[in-house]
């Protein structure tokens, strides 16, 4: 396989992925989201007593969209919203106490990260962390790293035990797998917990599936602990064209396919 053959195959799946949302791109009728008020859990009107509300409203523009298939990302745009558009949402202490008190006493975690990045404000991100971390609760970012933490909040968040679950798939270029390893490394020498989480599919490309084999062996090689989640793909998604159909499975309340 030469270099040429890896970079066109690359080309190919991010101008694929461009495309699944092409419909919003300049979209004048999408508006901003409205800035919200972080809240926790069930009592905070989250569906799951183990999430938090994201720090960010909003992540990236419809030209780049992670895996062109973000279930958040289907969401605000359909609901008329613009999801390139960043809005910093607000953290009340008082009712982030009130919801953390609300929590079952045996719900020991809490996740950050559902439809938005923790990284576009990590120092919001750990503000709330040092909340849940009083509580007795375990934080868990969930986190493609699109911008890295401070050294110093680096350091704060590696004294609370903050454990990072940091997205990784094929879809990555050299500069965001770098940047995202790069976070890894740093959450571990800060004293935190960072765990890769790779996003797989199966491609027809077999220079992408050597790419996707390449990035597993790399965190092997290292001995990191690796979770595993399958990409999904919309029904009528342009990548589907690159993705090996018969290795899918389907998901029966959405007609997604899984790979």
């Amino acid at each position: 396989m030469s270099a040429i053959e890896r970079a066109a195959a690359e080309r190919a799946l991010h101008v694929a992925a461009a495309s699944c949302f092409a419909q919003y791109r300049g979209d004048p009728s999408l508006v901003p989201f409205d800035p919200q008020t972080i809240r926790v859990g069930r009592a905070g009107g989250l569906p799951f007593d183990s999430l938090t509300g994201d720090v960010v409203s909003g992540c990236l523009p419809a030209a780049s969209i992670c895996y062109g298939s973000c279930f958040a990302a289907r969401a605000a745009f359909e609901a008329g919203y613009d999801f390139g558009v960043r809005v910093r949402n607000r953290l009340d202490a008082g009712l982030i106490e009130a919801d953390l008190d609300a929590l079952p006493a045996g719900q020991g975690h809490l996740r950050n990260g559902w439809n938005s990045d923790p990284s576009w404000a990590w120092d919001l991100a750990l503000d709330l962390a040092r909340m849940v971390v009083a509580a007795g609760r375990h934080m868990v970012f969930i986190t493609k790293a699109f911008r890295m933490p401070s050294p110093t909040q680096l350091d704060a968040l590696g004294a609370l035990g903050a454990e990072f679950r940091v997205s990784i798939s094929a879809f990555d270029t050299a500069p965001q797998l770098g940047m995202r390893t790069g976070l890894i490394e740093a959450v571990r020498a800060a004293g935190g917990i960072a765990v890769p989480q790779l996003l797989t599919a199966r491609f027809r490309s077999q220079e992408i599936n050597r790419k996707q084999d390449e990035i597993v062996a790399w965190f092997a090689a290292r001995d990191y602990p690796v979770s595993e989640n399958s990409l999904r793909f919309a029904a009528g998604s342009p990548l589907l064209d690159l993705i090996d159909l018969d290795a899918c499975g389907r998901v029966a309340s959405t007609d997604d396919h899984w790979a």
